[in-house]
């Protein structure tokens, strides 16, 4: 922000269901479609963590609150480096 830099910071996709205005019932509406390098990258990184969402077991714990038990998991399963300053 101080910088004045312009950077991407959050994409969404959502689903909506067009209706017929007579009927009510659902109609066909075009796909999405990806016209950039970065859209097609944010959608295949969304992708990603939906299946890492679905493989991951719906009673796994929690995060208990353990700083170095949350720098492992990031060091593990994330691209991203922690610098910790205290």
């Amino acid at each position: 922000i101080q910088s004045g830099q312009i950077k991407h910071c959050n994409s969404s996709y959502f689903t909506m269901i067009a209706k017929d205005a007579e009927t009510g019932k659902p109609v066909a509406v075009p796909r999405l479609v990806l016209r950039s390098k970065e859209e097609v990258m944010r959608y295949l990184k969304a992708a990603e963590r939906i299946e890492l969402r679905k493989q991951k077991p719906a009673s796994a714990e929690p995060f208990a609150g353990c700083l170095e038990q949350a720098v492992c998991e990031i060091r593990q399963h994330f691209d991203a480096k922690v610098e910790l300053v205290i």
